[in-house]
């Protein structure tokens, strides 16, 4: 059973990959609907600065560096989460855990919390796209697993 460092520890790093791939899912799906890769970045920073923010296009420095932190430390607590609860499961169930942790990520930020804390990108990007990025969450937590 690993100590609790090791979980923060493990956990994080798995926070920081999953930072990087559904940054790029939203910098993908941005350019793909708004023809902007950081117009829905730049929403994420809300949270922070509020919502006079949400439809500020193009990299921003203080909007877009705001919203990758932000973005980053959300997926660093999932990631770190994720580890606590399900460690290093076998491939298959751990797609499955990690779809299920994207499932209550989902959840959380569309109905648990309050509206200034939502992720953003609801505001710019279509069900789809956030379906998606959703899926590229969960799909990163599940290459934690352990390999057989």
């Amino acid at each position: 059973m690993p100590n609790l460092l090791e979980t923060l520890t493990e956990g994080a790093a798995l926070g920081l990959a999953v930072t990087g791939t559904t940054l790029v899912a939203v910098a993908i799906a941005g350019q793909l609907e708004r023809g902007d890769p950081f117009d829905p970045i730049n929403a994420v920073s809300h949270v922070v600065l509020g919502d006079k923010v949400i439809g500020r296009g193009g990299f921003r420095p203080t909007e877009t560096t705001i919203a990758i932190a932000t973005h980053g430390a959300a997926m660093i607590s999932w990631g770190v989460l994720h580890e606590a609860a399900f460690g290093k499961a076998p491939a298959p169930a751990s797609f499955a855990l990690g779809l299920l942790t994207a499932g209550i990520a989902a959840v959380t930020d569309f109905v648990i919390v309050p509206k200034r804390l939502t992720p953003g990108i609801e505001h710019r990007l279509s069900p789809a796209a956030m379906l998606a990025t959703y899926a590229v969450l969960g799909l990163t937590l599940g290459l934690s697993g352990k390999k057989r």
